[in-house]
């Protein structure tokens, strides 16, 4: 998703919600280039997703669900399903990545308030190192760390830590610029 292809969308998308429409947008944080993410973080209606979701979609009042399609030239298309088993399994798939998700403007933030033991913790497990392991590492006891880690799961709004190393990938690698693309 560019900052073009969203200012063509957006001002659709706000006046929908500003007639009473409820919609949840959940963007792949792979396929959202960081000048879009600028611009959804800024938005005030709506609400703005990033999580591992290959497919850009949008459910709409539980009852039908806007799928991105192909690009027809400069034109960007939409696939409207309000078939019940379809919009129902979209549904059970939106849930599945929603519990992976945060909004666009959080990504920066993230871990910027984790203790600096916090932060080697998140390091060590991100290198498949145990909790014995980790406590060995920095002179801890095992109790120490996993209260280390259930701060971790906290302060990021997770209950498990593959969510949360689900949740702190997608952070990070937000943070980082895409090449070729200017901000907006």
């Amino acid at each position: 998703v560019t900052v073009g292809e969203l200012r063509s969308s957006l001002p659709r998308t706000r006046g929908l919600i500003q007639r009473g429409l409820q919609m949840v947008s959940v963007y792949d944080a792979d396929g959202i280039s960081p000048g879009a993410r600028t611009l959804l973080a800024g938005e005030t209606l709506g609400t703005y997703l990033v999580s591992v979701a290959p497919v850009q979609m949008k459910i709409v009042n539980r009852s039908q669900v806007l799928l991105q399609g192909p690009a027809q030239g400069e034109t960007a298309t939409v696939m409207t399903v309000r078939s019940r088993p379809c919009v129902d399994a979209a549904w059970r798939y939106w849930e599945a990545v929603r519990a992976a998700a945060f909004p666009v403007a959080d990504s920066v933030a993230l871990i910027a308030d984790l203790t600096m033991r916090q932060r080697q913790v998140i390091s060590l497990m991100a290198n498949g190192v145990g909790d014995d392991a980790i406590a060995s590492a920095l002179g801890v006891s095992v109790r120490t760390v996993r209260a280390d880690i259930a701060g971790i799961l906290d302060h990021l709004g997770v209950q498990s830590r593959f969510a949360a190393g689900v949740r702190l990938e997608l952070a990070l690698s937000l943070q980082e610029p895409a090449t070729g693309e200017t901000p907006a």
